[in-house]
């Protein structure tokens, strides 16, 4: 960039906006990574639910249409069979792989202490953080709080 006075790209204006709090959070190479790349869990639970459907019009079918040709019939079975089996599998791909990213960001702010915040206000109140970690179990959620 040239510190030419003549130039006129040299007279840009620039605005700054105050920011009290600056707040920097180092990550490492494979934490930006998987922050890059995102959650395949997304993708597995698309597929799960095109091949539950699928599976599903073909059940209505082999329940409600008269199969002139076997070869018809076994070929709707076929896709039933497989559709609900890989929905099952994908929906379980999807459970277990579906807080990654979230895990990846919790990690990465756990590296900043939380700071107290000073005010010369006297009616301020003091917010304590608490974290909450909700695990959904069947029809039964634990609360435990730290």
């Amino acid at each position: 960039m040239s510190t030419n006075p003549d130039n006129n790209s040299s007279n840009i204006r620039v605005r700054r906006a105050y920011v009290d709090c600056v707040e920097l959070y180092e990550v490492k190479e494979h934490e930006l990574i998987q922050l890059e790349k995102g959650s395949d869990a997304d993708v597995f639970l698309n597929f799960a639910i095109f091949l539950f459907s699928t599976a599903f019009a073909c059940n209505l079918t082999l329940v409600s249409a008269n199969f002139t040709k076997p070869i018809f019939q076994t070929f709707a079975i076929v896709v039933t069979v497989i559709g609900y089996l890989g929905s099952l599998l994908l929906i379980l791909l999807w459970f277990r792989n579906r807080k990654n990213i979230n895990e990846v960001i919790k990690q990465i702010r756990k590296r900043l202490p939380v700071e107290p915040i000073l005010t010369d206000d006297p009616q301020a109140i003091e917010i304590i953080p608490i974290n909450i970690d909700v695990t959904v179990v069947g029809n039964s959620a634990t609360n435990p709080v730290g």
